[in-house]
């Protein structure tokens, strides 16, 4: 029997996880299946386990309800006073050649679950809250001087076309040298007039 120990230069691993969370919008984070960040912003620190004064710096420690969630599904999102928190479980053995996965049996598995979380603090999130309702506030105001150029458009092309109504009228009705009425107004005033003396009852009569 003997012990083989293999060095991995896990950086370039690390850093993978770092370049993909940059796109992403929140703090991106490794840990294993302990609970212990192996890539986290600091705080918390990364590598807990090695250090004795660390044992206890681990997700389950510090955010529980995270830790919760986890153990019971592979992949989420769970929101905690600390901000949100997404998560999904990687097996990165779940890859490898069917001897290899012979010898690794379920406990070991469970050994090598990691957790890939991206972390938004509540802090980041306050702060897009007040730009959406800022930028809605700008385009609520924004509406509302368009709509109330529009209803004052609206209302000067209504007043324009009544006053232009009554003057086409007046031009029909006037005669346009003397301005006093013409033959049609005559004629149309003459009409109801005998339409008020008929329903009244009364007689009319005309002089000239």
């Amino acid at each position: 029997r003997g012990i083989v120990i293999v060095n991995f230069l896990a950086q370039t691993m690390l850093s993978a996880v770092e370049r993909a969370g940059k796109s992403a919008f929140g703090d991106p984070m490794l840990l294993n299946s302990d609970g212990y960040w192996l890539l986290s912003p600091n705080p918390p620190p990364s590598w807990g386990f090695m250090f004795p004064e660390q044992t206890e710096v681990r997700i389950q420690t510090l955010y529980p309800d995270v830790w919760q969630a986890m153990s019971q599904a592979p992949s989420g999102a769970v929101q905690t006073d600390q901000g949100v928190f997404f998560f999904q479980r990687l097996d990165p053995l779940s890859n490898q050649t069917s001897s290899v996965a012979a010898i690794v049996d379920n406990y070991s598995k469970y050994l090598h679950q990691w957790w890939v979380v991206s972390h938004v603090p509540q802090a980041r999130i306050d702060v897009v809250q007040r730009h959406i309702l800022t930028w809605l506030f700008v385009v609520g105001a924004v509406v509302l001087l368009l709509l109330a150029f529009a209803t004052r458009a609206i209302s000067v092309i209504l007043s324009e076309r009544k006053r232009h109504h009554a003057h086409m009228e007046h031009l029909a009705l006037v005669d346009a040298l003397t301005g006093i009425p013409n033959r049609a107004a005559f004629e149309e005033r003459l009409e109801l007039e005998f339409e008020r003396a008929k329903r009244h009852g009364r007689h009319l009569a005309l002089l000239y």
